[in-house]
């Protein structure tokens, strides 16, 4: 999988990495952004984590790995403060609350369920498997 997306990044022009941190950063965040500043012109670095503050304090290099991206965009003033404290560099802050005001509730049957399965079509992703199990689901398991 990882493999696949590495290597559609020097197509890119522009890259959107977004990310949590600790030990997830480094599996695929840490390495998008080093290939991306390599690769490709513009790097865009999000994230929302509130538990920010103890990942760039206790993971140095992260801080670092961050630093290069072109543009740090957050949903926070608190992440805008935090990231000046961190790096060189301040933060974009990118508001994220909605105006409930333009919405209104209105009764709604109750769902039905729907399957959905994201691993693809390919054999080794058992689609058969997934189909029986929302075959159980529904009708019990004598559906089989």
């Amino acid at each position: 999988m990882f493999s696949r997306f590495y290597s559609k990044i020097p197509r890119c022009s522009i890259i959107h990495v977004s990310a949590r941190g600790f030990f997830s950063f480094l599996l695929a965040p840490a390495p998008a952004i080093l290939l991306g500043k390599v690769l490709v012109r513009e790097l865009c670095f999000i994230t929302t984590t509130a538990r920010a503050e103890d990942h760039l304090k206790n993971w140095p290099g992260a801080a670092a790995i961050t630093g290069l991206a072109d543009a740090v965009v957050v949903p926070s003033r608190f992440l805008v403060d935090l990231f000046a404290r961190y790096w060189h560099r301040s933060a974009a802050h990118l508001q994220t609350i909605l105006d409930t005001s333009r919405f209104h509730y209105r009764e709604r049957p109750p769902p039905a369920p729907i399957l959905l399965h994201n691993r693809g079509l390919e054999l080794e992703y058992n689609v058969p498997c997934s189909l029986r199990a929302f075959a159980l689901v529904q009708h019990g398991p004598d559906a089989s």
